[in-house]
C-alpha cells in the first residue's frame, strides 16, 4: 500500500489533489476547517490548461455540462467600445479543451462526488504542523492531532500549514477591492461576456449556466464603496454610466449575496515545504484574480503533486513537485499583478496608451502568451 496523504483544506485544489492521488492508489484524508461544505461563492473559470488536467481525471465532460463554455470574449472601454475580441472556440480547437465558466459551488459539488464518500472531515481547522523525521503531526483547533507520512497544506491564503513551516509572512496589498455576484443570464442575452476598463476600475461578466451570469467588479481602494450594507447601492451608483448590461447586472443581484474581497497576493518564494510537508494552491502561491488562473494553477498543482508522488512517494517526491511548479506559478503571480495594475490605470495618458496597446498588440504575441498558458502538459 502506498503512503497515506493528509490534505488540509477541501477547496478546489485540495479536492482535486485528493482525486488525483486516489486515482494513483494513495489513501487520502482531507480535513476542512468549515463545519460543513455549503454551496458558497460565485463564479470561477476553468480555463483550457485546467480542463486538460480535468480530462485526465475524467471530469472534463461533467464540468463542461455543468458550466458554460465560452465561444468569444472581449475587452471593452467602460463606454462599450471594443478594444480586442478573443475567439475562445479557436482555443478549444487548438488545445483540445474548452474554456469553461462555472459556479464555484457546482464545481465543488462535482469534485466532492469524484473524491468519494468519507474522504472529507469537516470542522477540522489545522492550526499547527510539527515536522518529524519521516512524518508530520497536524494539530487541529479542538486539540486533536493526526499524523501522516505525507502532508499537503491546501488551506488557502491564510494557510496555517504555511505559517507553521515558515512563520507569518505579510501579504502584498493590491490596493484594489473586488466584488462578485450572480445575476439572471437573460439580462445579457446575446452577449458572450468579457471585461470592460474604466479609470481605476473594471467590470467583467461571463455566463456560468443556461440561467446565470457571473460578474465581478474591481475598483481602486481609494474610490471603493464601503464594506457595509450600503455597498450594493454604492456599486449601482458607481457603475451607473457604464455600458449595458453592466448596471442591470448589479441591480438584479441580491445585495446579501454580493461578495467583497480586498485583493492581495504574496511575493513568490522558492520554498514551499520541508520534510514530508508541502503546500498547494493559494497556500503556496496566492495570486490576484486578474488572469482568472488562481484555481486553475491549484488544479495543475494537484495533478503534478500526484504525478511526482507516484514516481517517488516520499519527501523527495514533494521536492520534485515543488521544483516542477515554482517557475510556472511565479510567472502567473507576477503577470497577474502587472495586469491588474495596467487594466485599472487611472492616469488619463496611461489609460490612452493602455487602450491603444490592447488594440494594436500583434496577434502573434497574444498567441504566444496563450500557448504558454494553455499548452500545459500535465504529464510533464
Amino acid at each position: 500500500m502506498k503512503a497515506p496523504v493528509l490534505i488540509c483544506g477541501a477547496g478546489i485544489g485540495g479536492l482535486t489533489a485528493g482525486i488525483a492521488l486516489r486515482q494513483r492508489g494513495f489513501p487520502v484524508r482531507i480535513f476542512e476547517r468549515a463545519s460543513q461544505l455549503e454551496p458558497v461563492g460565485a463564479g470561477i473559470t476553468v480555463q483550457v490548461n485546467a480542463m486538460r488536467v480535468m480530462r485526465r481525471l475524467g471530469l472534463a465532460d461533467d464540468i463542461a455540462a455543468a458550466g458554460a463554455p465560452l465561444a468569444t470574449a472581449w475587452i471593452r472601454t467602460w463606454q462599450g467600445r471594443v478594444l480586442r475580441s478573443m475567439d475562445q472556440g479557436m482555443l478549444a480547437r487548438k488545445y483540445g479543451e474548452p474554456f469553461v465558466a462555472i459556479h464555484r459551488a457546482r464545481l465543488q459539488e462535482l469534485l466532492l462526488r469524484a473524491v468519494g464518500d468519507g474522504q472529507v472531515t469537516t470542522g477540522a481547522a489545522a492550526v499547527g504542523v510539527a515536522v518529524e523525521a519521516e512524518r508530520a503531526m497536524v494539530t487541529f483547533a479542538d486539540g486533536s492531532t493526526e499524523a501522516a507520512p505525507l502532508v499537503v497544506g491546501a488551506d488557502g491564503l491564510h494557510s496555517a500549514v504555511r505559517a507553521a513551516l515558515f512563520g507569518t509572512e505579510p501579504l502584498r496589498a493590491a490596493e484594489q477591492i473586488a466584488w462578485r455576484g450572480v445575476s439572471p443570464r437573460q439580462l445579457a442575452d446575446g452577449d458572450s461576456g468579457g471585461e470592460s476598463w474604466g479609470r481605476g476600475a473594471r467590470f467583467g461578466f461571463v455566463p456560468i449556466s443556461r440561467d446565470d451570469i457571473y460578474w465581478y467588479a474591481a475598483i481602486d481602494a481609494a474610490a471603493a464603496p464601503p464594506p457595509a450594507a450600503e455597498q450594493h447601492a454604492a456599486l449601482v451608483d458607481f457603475y451607473r454610466g457604464w455600458h449595458a448590461p453592466i448596471p442591470d447586472l448589479i441591480r438584479a443581484t441580491d445585495p446579501g449575496r454580493v461578495l467583497r474581497t480586498e485583493l492581495s497576493d504574496r511575493v513568490p518564494t522558492d520554498l514551499w515545504g520541508r520534510g514530508p510537508v508541502t503546500l498547494l494552491g493559494d497556500a503556496a502561491h496566492p495570486m490576484t484574480p486578474n488572469l482568472g488562473q488562481g484555481g486553475c494553477q491549484a488544479i495543475e498543482d494537484a495533478y503534478v503533486l500526484a504525478r511526482e508522488l507516484a514516481r517517488d512517494p516520499s519527501a523527495a517526491g514533494l521536492r520534485c513537485y515543488e521544483a516542477a511548479r515554482l517557475g510556472r506559478t511565479r510567472r502567473f503571480v507576477e503577470e497577474s499583478w502587472r495586469f491588474g495594475k495596467l487594466s485599472q490605470a487611472s492616469n488619463p495618458l496611461l489609460m490612452g496608451v493602455r487602450n491603444l496597446a490592447m488594440r494594436l498588440v500583434p496577434r502573434a504575441a497574444v498567441e504566444a502568451s496563450l500557448a504558454w498558458s494553455f499548452g500545459f502538459d500535465p504529464e510533464g
